[in-house]
């Protein structure tokens, strides 16, 4: 479907991790808005919906890995504190 040349891009993205999932809903919610504003753009053709598809993607993804961090982080939180007690 992608070749490897189409994902590198986003594979050398460094991304800053974060604790709160309130603020990566909002910075989610800000970006993706962003590119759904269609408004600015002179002549919207397949070439520039493809690429915001995409970043719209990208954004989803970013937000997926957020959720996954957190997700993971309370596991082991969890789990020390049981064994703890």
């Amino acid at each position: 479907m992608f070749s490897d040349r189409e994902y590198l891009p986003f594979m050398t993205k460094n991304i800053c991790a974060t604790l709160d999932l309130n603020k990566s809903i909002r910075t989610f919610q800000l970006n993706v808005t962003k590119l759904l504003d269609f408004a600015n753009i002179p002549e919207l053709d397949g070439k520039n919906l493809k690429e915001r598809e995409e970043e719209i993607r990208v954004q989803a993804l970013i937000l997926a890995g957020q959720w996954a961090l957190l997700h993971e982080t309370k596991k082991r939180h969890t789990s020390l504190k049981r064994v703890s007690n």
